[in-house]
């Protein structure tokens, strides 16, 4: 399946390869009479700021000044950020700021949609598209601030799996993360679920672990294919104990 603008968008694995490709939202029809509001409030900032543009996608708004003056940008930035959270109260949007380290940018978007949301939405939908009743294996990757609350969402989710188990001693979560209620997955989720999160390049994050670049994310990608598809052309002594419980009586 495939999940599009931070999860406003969901499509299901199709049932054969070539089908055709079905959209669905998880959150329900709205009034957009905000876009062109956030719009024509973005373009003063960007007529007095050089380096600004404005930039639209089919669910958000962003302005973005990463190609700004950074002072006089961020500077700007606040100010629109305060503006557009006076003019849209009423609505039921998000206002996002990302400082110059997170690519510069102020965006309007749904309220409620992020990947944790759809994270979670994906999860508790496993048992409809998968031969598997619950989950007993996760892991995911992310590389910017935009999969933080995935990583956040997937790694209470894996720690309150742990804690069920009531084996193993728990270091605190760190306090930058973000509690959610992630109960309503319990259904889906196998006690021995093993939840893996990491991030890609060494940086504070939700995630529990990290790896140094995309070639690394590729190298355990490729481990994982081979371990999950390898078949038993090798034994181990455990196997081979099996194999001969099975074949019956030698002859000859």
């Amino acid at each position: 399946g495939l999940a599009a603008e931070h999860g406003m968008f969901v499509s299901w694995p199709t049932p054969k390869v070539g089908a055709k490709r079905r959209w669905e939202t998880i959150v329900p029809n709205q009034d957009n009479s905000w876009r062109t509001i956030a719009i024509t409030i973005m373009e003063v900032y960007t007529s007095r700021t050089h380096g600004s543009y404005i930039e639209e996608t089919e669910m958000k708004v962003l302005w973005q000044y990463r190609d700004a003056d950074p002072e006089f940008g961020y500077l700007q930035s606040r100010e629109l950020e305060d503006h557009l959270a006076n003019v849209l109260s009423s609505f039921s949007v998000d206002i996002l700021h990302g400082g110059v380290e997170e690519g510069g940018y102020v965006e309007v978007r749904p309220r409620g949609v992020n990947k944790g949301v759809v994270g979670m939405h994906i999860m508790k939908n496993v048992p409809k598209i998968s031969n598997a009743s619950k989950i007993d294996f996760g892991l995911v990757l992310g590389d910017d601030h935009c999969d933080e609350p995935m990583l956040s969402v997937m790694r209470q989710i894996g720690r309150r799996t742990v804690e069920a188990r009531g084996r193993e001693p728990l270091a605190p979560l760190p306090a930058t993360i973000t509690q959610v209620d992630v109960s309503p997955c319990d259904p889906f989720i196998s006690s021995s679920l093993s939840m893996f999160t990491c991030t890609v390049g060494k940086k504070p994050s939700a995630a529990a672990n990290y790896v140094n670049d995309v070639e690394e994310v590729i190298d355990t990608l490729e481990s994982l294919v081979k371990v999950a598809t390898r078949d038993h052309k090798y034994f181990s002594s455990i196997d081979l104990r099996s194999l001969n419980s099975t074949a019956g009586s030698p002859t000859g």
